[in-house]
């Protein structure tokens, strides 16, 4: 028995010394191990994965587990990047954003396996710094969801908690077909974040499967998928950030290596595959924070590195060399500081050429291509005829640079031109550089400019000299005198009067290659001052007057007269005022921009506008001959006669002769004719009504082809309501019309001012027949026109107009016309289209009281519209409060309501009143 005791106390303390034994600062390490194959998350045992670490963050609520990392030096934990951002949203829009500061809001633990209990393995830290990668795109991609956290203090090692290995930097061990082991306290299910730590065994997929089981953008570079045996399971919320570890034989034994973090997947929710940051691209980065340690610079482009190492501790040094015929720009030698910096940056190498070209000039170079090397050698040749300065031939030399200057080619002169009454010396055609010519003037010619000119670079240092004739005699005044009589090129004569007369003109003229520069003065007598000049001013002596109008004038007849013996030589010039600038019409435009008297400018108008006034206007002394004119819209379509737009209820007469000449048969070419009853002698007429008010530009008649009858004369009246009609007058009186001359010709007349009307009434008042006793009028009538702006009111335009209150609440609108617009009170006359509710036909009322007759277009009016509605032949106000389909629930001011149609509706808003 004793023995059997000694014997358990001597292997607990053997135990005991092995563990203790244990050196805790070697990585990918630990206590507990795995025998078989474990699948599905299996809650792992207290010390099987030493190097997992969970992230805490604060809440309103305590401290609330956030994700799972690795500790890969004791001060150290890597962990996904996505943990340190946070969603945000609003109304417009969802966001996520980074979520870093204050570190004091973070936290983690080491040495915990149990989420919900304290054990005595475990260790708190508190944040120094966070490192998300630079390149981490967020949600939905997660690319490069990488993180390092600094601890403020480094853990302490032991049983419960050691480091991961990171894999050497030229080595991926993520590879398709090879399993890994993920640890960390996700969701068991839906909902239920488990309270002990475990794991499971998940197979890498190869990149093609990957790529297809997600919609978006999958970067095989720096990430990788994996699912559990079964093809089920992957890591859930709670398990970011933690690491992917495989067995490895490192530095003499196997340990567990980090091969990724988890960043994304489908946990239980339905995906099988769990989505990996990829480890090996990043591992530069990790040692490069963690260890202070120089990313490698890569490869030299056209060079070569003494060594090719991805991780350089400090004080350790690289060099570079470039290749031949390439030259280095920068240090060759670069060496790795304590804070991971290089102490400067990676030369590059440049490839030594000689490219700096000078051109010749007017010469060649052989042979023809854009780069030397050192060695290879150029020539340039010059034209033939060009001067060359400099040796010919160049080499390229090892810096880059050519052995000597470049040459130059200068260019021949042309031949310089012989002076007109003069030689050139010299014969030839072409003159090289440096060679000179020489001049000379005939006899009795005087020479200016140089005699000498050299030929320098195709350019003559001097122009050609002139040779200047000398001056006729200039004669003498009469009553004057002369003195000098030397009459060659640069002489000068002076002149002067006898006593009691006044030199006109220059006292001195100089004479200037022949010709004097002043015509010779007289001795004149003086001249009467002459009146002063309306409108402008002059000045002058008592030998010459010379005139300018004022701005705004035009001067018509002599600027200037002159004394000649005691008398004017002209009459004074008259100063016409200048007109103002008349403008252009409205769709025309003006020809002519000169507004001086007895200038004429035009006018003309655009595609399909009519000109209506004068198209030419003068200027005569400050008023135009006429005011611009008017371009209007082509206005002139035929309204409805003759191809039965106007339904015959809208036609009707004074009389009919019996039903076969009815109104309705008044139509233009129609097979019948509108002709009166036999006893309506004294005033006939044929009415037409349009339905609404048109413009109407032009009017046309015919007679009674069947009868052989016609109209040789008649009027026209017209209104818009059912006013009395109005006469049609032309240069303020009734205007006659004069009609047709045979039964069937159309005789079709302009209106010279066109009319707003809505009824049309053909009077005639002269007419003749053939082979009837009793005479009667026969007409068939065409009306032509246009319709009125649908956006704006003028006047004829039908409205509606306020006429009335309603007791019960609201207004009452009734269809009417615009009579008069009178902008100086901003008010309209308008005509009420019915009068069977009211007595007074004519209303005066502000424009704000007026909405233009238009159907609504608008197919969905908001809720609340303010609009006028129907109800028999008036219109109510009231606001638009349900829409179906068409149909507006109309909501009158009286509290009624009612179904209307949209096309009933008008919307109550301020109207546009046409311009002009």
């Amino acid at each position: 028995m004793k023995r059997t005791i000694f014997l358990v106390i001597i292997l607990i303390v053997k135990i005991a010394l092995n563990v203790f034994s244990l050196q805790y600062d070697h990585c990918g390490e630990r206590l507990i191990k795995i025998r078989g194959l474990v699948v599905g998350g299996k809650i792992s045992q207290r010390g099987m994965w030493p190097w997992q670490v969970g992230i805490y963050k604060k809440q309103v609520s305590g401290w609330k587990f956030l994700c799972g990392g690795a500790l890969v030096s004791p001060q150290w934990v890597l962990t996904a990047a996505h943990c340190f951002y946070v969603g945000k949203n609003n109304t417009n829009r969802v966001w996520s954003e980074k979520d870093i500061k204050p570190l004091a809001k973070y936290k983690i633990k080491v040495g915990d396996h149990e989420l919900r209990s304290y054990e005595s393995s475990e260790q708190e830290h508190k944040f120094q710094e966070i490192f998300i990668h630079p390149d981490y795109r967020h949600d939905p991609i997660y690319e490069n969801d990488i993180a390092l956290v600094k601890l403020n203090r480094e853990v302490i090692l032991g049983p419960y908690v050691r480091t991961v290995c990171l894999p050497g930097p030229d080595l991926d061990l993520a590879k398709p077909g090879t399993a890994g082991m993920v640890a960390g306290w996700g969701m068991t299910d839906y909902s239920w974040v488990s309270s002990f730590l475990r794991y499971s065994v998940f197979n890498i997929q190869t990149n093609s499967v990957c790529r297809r089981a997600i919609s978006f953008y999958y970067n095989k570079t720096v990430a990788f998928c994996a699912s559990d045996v079964k093809g089920h399971s992957a890591p859930c919320y709670g398990d970011s950030g933690g690491s992917m570890v495989r067995k490895f034989f490192l530095n003499g034994k196997y340990r567990f290596v980090t091969i990724g973090l988890v960043s994304w997947g489908g946990c239980t929710l339905g995906s099988h595959f769990g989505y990996y940051t990829r480890l090996q691209p990043f591992l530069p980065w990790i040692y490069h924070k963690v260890n202070s340690t120089c990313i490698g610079p890569g490869q030299l482009t056209n060079g070569v590195v003494n060594s090719t190492k991805s991780i350089y501790q400090p004080n350790e040094a690289i060099r570079f060399t470039c290749n031949i015929n390439y030259r280095r720009i920068g240090k060759s030698e670069l060496t790795c500081q304590r804070d991971g910096t290089w102490n400067g940056y990676k030369p590059i190498c440049l490839e030594v050429s000689c490219t700096n070209f000078h051109h010749p000039g007017d010469g060649r170079k052989i042979p023809q291509q854009s780069k030397f090397l050192p060695g290879q050698k150029i020539i340039v040749e010059c034209k033939k005829g060009y001067t060359q300065l400099g040796k010919s031939s160049l080499i390229c030399q090892s810096d880059g640079s050519w052995d000597r200057i470049w040459p130059y080619c200068l260019a021949p002169c042309p031949r310089p031109t012989q002076p007109k009454n003069g030689t050139k010396l010299q014969r030839g055609d072409s003159f090289m550089h440096g060679q000179s010519v020489r001049f000379r003037c005939n006899t009795g010619f005087k020479r200016t400019g140089s005699s000498l000119t050299t030929c320098i670079n195709g350019k003559w240092t001097n122009k050609t000299p002139k040779c200047v004739a000398p001056c006729p005699d200039p004669g003498t005044p009469s009553y004057g005198h002369r003195y000098n009589h030397s009459f060659q090129h640069g002489d000068q004569v002076m002149f002067s009067c006898e006593k009691g007369k006044y030199l006109i003109g220059r006292k001195m003229i100089t004479c200037s290659d022949g010709r004097w520069d002043q015509m010779t003065p007289k001795c004149s007598v003086p001249c009467k001052e002459p009146s002063s000049l309306s409108g402008g001013k002059r000045k002058g002596d008592q030998f010459k007057q010379e005139f300018q109008c004022n701005a705004g004038y035009t001067m018509v007849g002599p600027s200037a007269i002159n004394c000649v013996d005691g008398n004017w030589d002209n009459d004074i010039p008259k100063c016409f005022t200048n007109c103002p600038d008349p403008g252009a019409p409205t769709n025309g435009e003006r020809k002519g921009d000169i507004f001086t008297h007895l200038q004429t400018v035009s006018f003309s108008c655009k595609s399909n506008f009519a000109m209506i006034g004068s198209s030419k206007i003068k200027c005569v002394d400050g008023k135009w001959t006429d005011s611009i004119p008017d371009c209007t819209p082509e206005c002139g379509s035929p309204l409805g006669m003759e191809n039965g737009k106007i339904p015959n209820k809208n036609i009707r007469a004074s009389s009919r002769w019996n039903n076969r000449y009815d109104a309705r048969y008044g139509r233009l070419h129609g097979t019948r004719t509108w002709c009166s009853g036999r006893f309506n002698i004294k005033s006939p007429y044929l009415e037409v009504d349009l339905e609404k008010p048109y413009r109407i530009t032009y009017i046309a008649t015919q007679g009674n082809a069947r009868d052989n009858q016609w109209e040789t004369k008649y009027t026209i009246s017209y209104s818009l309501a059912k006013s009395s009609p109005i006469e049609y007058r032309e240069n303020d009186k009734e205007k006659v019309f004069n009609g047709n001359s045979d039964a069937t010709t159309v005789v079709k007349h302009k209106l010279k001012k066109s009319i707003i009307a809505r009824r049309v009434r053909f009077r005639p008042i002269g007419y003749r027949f053939s082979g009837y006793l009793f005479k009667s009028s026969c007409m068939r009538v065409e009306i032509y026109g246009c319709d009125l702006p649908t956006d704006c009111v003028m006047v004829g335009s039908r409205v509606l107009g306020k006429w009335d209150s309603n007791y019960r609440g609201g207004d009452v609108y009734c269809k009417s016309y615009v009579k008069t617009i009178d902008d100086t009170y901003n008010e309209v006359q308008l005509e009420i289209e019915d009068d069977e509710y009211y007595n007074d036909k004519l209303k005066t009322m502000s424009k704000t009281h007026v909405v233009l007759d238009v159907p609504n277009k608008q197919l969905n009016l908001p809720r609340g519209t303010k609009v006028l509605a129907p109800d028999g032949n008036k219109y109510y106000t009231g606001n638009i409060e349900r829409i179906i389909e068409y149909y507006y629930l109309v909501r009158f001011d009286d509290k009624t309501s009612a179904w209307i149609h949209k096309t009933d509706i008008r919307v109550l808003k301020p109207t546009q009143f046409c311009e002009g």
